[in-house]
Order: C-alpha cells, then structure tokens, then sequence
C-alpha cells in the first residue's frame, strides 16, 4: 500500500529521486506477482527518471532493482551488467549502502551461475569493506556469501561455520529472509558432513523460520527451502533402504512432499528455482514407487538448467538421473555430472558422483 500510495503522489509531481524510488520499488513488486509487463514497465521509467534528473544514489538503485529482478528470472547478463554499473556508479559517490547490496548481488549472480570462486571473491571484498566500516548486517551478508560458495567447493566445515557466523550476526540486525537462507546453507553443510540427525534439526527450526515469512517471496529463499526439502528426502531414502525406522518415519513422506510444493511455488515466481524444484520433484517420485514420472521429473530439471545456464543444476540432475538408471544410461549420466562438478570445482559433489560409478545400479 504504501509503495503504490508513494507512486501515486510522486507520480503527480515534477520527476524527483521519489519518483524513480517508486519506479523501482514498483517494478520490484509487480516482478513479485508476477506481473512482467508491469514490472518491466516501471524497470524502464526507474532508469529514465534517475538519469533525467541525474541523481547517481537513484540510479544506483533503479539499477539494483534490476539486477534483482533479473537474478530471480535466471537472466543473468542483464542483472550482472546493471549491478556493475551500480557497484560503479555507488563507488564514486562513496554510498557504501548501495555499493554493499550491488555487490552481494553479483556474489549471487555468480552462485547461481556456477562462479563459485568469483563468488567467494567477491563475498570476501564485501567482509573487507563491511569491517572497515563497522556494518555488522553487511559482515552477515558477506559470511553468508562465503558459506554458499564455499559449501559447493566441498568445504562443508568451512561453510557451516561460516553460516554460524553469518546466523549470529543477524540475531541483531533483522534481514530474516538472509537469516533463513542461511539456514538452509547450515543445514545442508551439516548434512554434507554426514550429520543426518543435526541437519534434521536445524532444518526443523529452518521450518519455523519460513513458517514466519510466509507472505515474504524471495528468490533467495532457494536454498533453505531446498535444504528442507534435501533433508526429509535423504531421510526417507536413507529409511527405505534399512529396517530401522525413525520415530516419524510415516511423515517423512507428507514432509518432503510439503516441501517440494513449497519450491514449485518459489519457481512460479521465479524461473530460476525450477531446476532445484523439479530436481527434489524426482527424488520424491522416485520414493514414491514411481520412477516414470521420477525420470520426467528430471529430465524436466535438466531442460530448465541448461536453458537457464545454471551447470551446478544441470550436474545435479545427471547425477540424479544417472544414480537411478543402470548399464550404458548411468555410466553416460554420472560421467556427465563428473565432468560438470569437476569443471566447477564442487569437490564433495565431484565424490558422490565417483562413488555412484562403481555401484552396478541405484536401487
């Protein structure tokens, strides 16, 4: 109500950094709808205005409005060329606001894109300059950053404390949907160090997080709905395949479900949750007795992570394709996803996928 009541008033005016401000605050929220017309719209005249009037702090922000829009859409050579221009254009001004928020952006355009050292550099840049500054959330961001790419890099000890860092930090400077997709970053290095019963329980209290932020839509969300999801999943797979069972075991099923739908709703809103939501999709599938749909599920994940130039995704869904599959389709599969986590340097994934090369079937 009050972004659309600010861009009514300012709308009636003289063109002001008010006006550009609600263009992109605007654009921002009709991306959320999903309104792309709209948002696009108000993306154009958020530009148009702050370089009418020639005010760097503005253009600055219409350009992170961008980039953030155009992360959450997977299109990732319009978001990394306007956060440059901002990290630039906040540079010379000395507004280290906006030069943090641009740059912690790039960090995650670089995530996605599989650039997990350019990430890690540049997660590190922002930790240098926050602590020179003495801004706390900024040191959060740049831990969390740290723990993403460092977690795909196989340092699973690494990124969990670095995660723990990062969750401490926020405890008194509310950014709550960082805190929870740091969350999920603890929560699946915890489980990549092979601590099943701890990841379980941060990713129950993860929950309770994002039980909170139900009305809050971020595609940064990703990864701690992702870790839910990875988490009830290994539980229930790891279960199916022995006689003991946990005490909940006859709810793991309804919860990883829950927890898929959870990521199908993120993708609606932004395409580039949809390999992960399609990948989980297929595990579940597969654990439900239905490997037809599981290998659709899949192949749908793949087709989305190459459209979308997302090669950590696509490895993930070679390796889980070929994990399922037997004979000539599973060699061609994992060696595919060798190829793909050794090219990006997702060491501990890099493993996991060696491992399934010598075991005759993934039953």
């Amino acid at each position: 109500y009050t972004a659309v009541r600010t861009l009514n008033i300012a709308e009636g005016l003289a063109p002001s950094p008010e006006l550009a401000d609600a263009y992109t605050n605007g654009m921002v929220i009709a991306g959320v709808i999903p309104y792309p017309a709209l948002a696009r719209l108000y993306g154009r005249r958020a530009l148009e205005t702050a370089r009418r009037i020639n005010h760097p702090r503005t253009t600055a922000y219409a350009l992170i409005g961008a980039g953030v829009y155009n992360l959450g859409l997977g299109q990732w050579a319009e978001a990394g060329k306007a956060l440059q221009e901002s990290v630039s254009i906040s540079d010379q001004v000395g507004n280290w606001q906006r030069w943090s928020e641009a740059l912690i952006l790039m960090e995650q355009g670089a995530y996605y894109l599989g650039e997990f050292e350019r990430g890690l550099q540049l997660a590190t840049d922002l930790l240098d300059s926050a602590r020179h500054r003495d801004n706390l959330l900024h040191q959060a961001w740049a831990f969390s950053g740290q723990a993403e790419n460092n977690l795909r890099l196989g340092r699973a000890a690494a990124a969990a404390e670095l995660a723990q860092a990062a969750i401490a930090l926020y405890a008194d400077n509310t950014d709550r949907v960082s805190e929870a997709a740091t969350y999920g970053l603890l929560t699946l290095a915890q489980l990549r160090q092979g601590n099943l019963p701890l990841a379980r329980q941060t990713a129950e209290r993860l929950t309770a997080l994002l039980a909170k932020l139900s009305s809050s839509v971020s595609y940064y969300l990703l990864d701690a709905l992702a870790a839910v999801a990875e988490v009830y999943l290994t539980q229930w797979e790891a279960e199916s395949q022995t006689d003991l069972r946990s005490a909940d075991a006859k709810s793991l099923p309804s919860s990883a479900r829950k927890a898929c739908a959870a990521l199908h709703r993120l993708a609606q809103v932004f395409p580039m949750g949809g390999p992960r939501a399609w990948l989980y999709e297929g595990w579940a599938q597969w654990q439900s007795g239905r490997p037809l749909r599981a290998r659709q599920s899949w192949r749908k994940s793949l087709a989305l992570a190459e459209r979308l130039a997302m090669p950590y995704d696509q490895a993930l869904a070679h390796y889980e394709l070929g994990r399922h599959a037997a004979g000539a389709e599973r060699q061609t599969r994992l060696a595919q996803a060798c190829d793909l986590f050794a090219r990006l340097g997702a060491a501990d994934d890099l493993d996991r996928a060696r491992k399934a090369q010598t075991q005759p079937r993934g039953d």
